[in-house]
């Protein structure tokens, strides 16, 4: 446990001092920026339909919009909260936290 959670921060560390994208925060509240974080955090567990890597780590992300459980709210409870189990601990900002939220809702069926 204590393993996955020094990994999950390196991780993110490292994300932070060499990505371009976490060296500058974008505008907060974009789904582009959502995405992008998405996909180069979450993406290594969580499929994104819009990427060519395919995963069974974790539930889809387009599966996770779609639940009737989710809505803003309990995502940001959810991606903020410590996690047991599989699933690591990572560190975003409030900004990357509510562009990741707003990315996943956009993958909502209406």
């Amino acid at each position: 446990m204590r393993l996955t959670i020094v990994l999950s921060v390196t991780v993110v560390a490292t994300l932070a001092i060499s990505d371009p994208m976490f060296a500058q925060p974008p505008e907060s509240g974009s789904i582009s920026s959502g995405h992008q974080i998405a996909i180069t955090i979450c993406g290594n567990c969580h499929e994104d339909p819009t990427s060519p890597r395919k995963t069974t780590v974790g539930p889809k992300l387009v599966d996770l919009a779609n639940r009737p459980s989710t809505t803003a709210q309990s995502l940001k409870e959810f991606i903020c909260s410590r996690h047991k189990g599989r699933m690591p601990n990572f560190l975003l900002s409030r900004a990357h936290t509510n562009d990741v939220i707003g990315y996943i809702l956009s993958l909502k069926r209406n």
